[in-house]
């Protein structure tokens, strides 16, 4: 499954079938696929890419404000990270 979605990628032209093949997936298998495809060895860069993609869905996504009940969580993250860069220190030691 993860070698079609990935050939499917990098073309706008394939971004409707991948999209297809996407919803075929269960939620198990896509939690699953996820975890593989985001366990793989990637360049700083192109981590990075990946945390902004995956911040920015959760920034969308409807779930996750309504998860603390008045969407502040992004106001309060964001806050929490101005903090931390402003004592000197960086996400990556805060979160080891």
């Amino acid at each position: 499954m993860s070698t079609a979605l990935l050939a499917l990628s990098g073309n706008d032209q394939l971004a409707t079938p991948r999209q297809h093949l996407l919803q075929g997936i269960n939620d198990d298998d896509l939690s699953e696929l996820l975890k593989k495809v985001v366990g793989r060895e990637f360049a700083r860069g192109g981590l990075e890419d990946i945390i902004s993609v995956i911040l920015d869905v959760i920034a969308k996504d409807p779930a996750s404000a309504s998860a603390n009940g008045d969407g502040s969580s992004v106001a309060r993250a964001t806050a929490s990270v101005k903090i931390e860069q402003g004592h000197g220190n960086s996400i990556q030691q805060h979160c080891e």
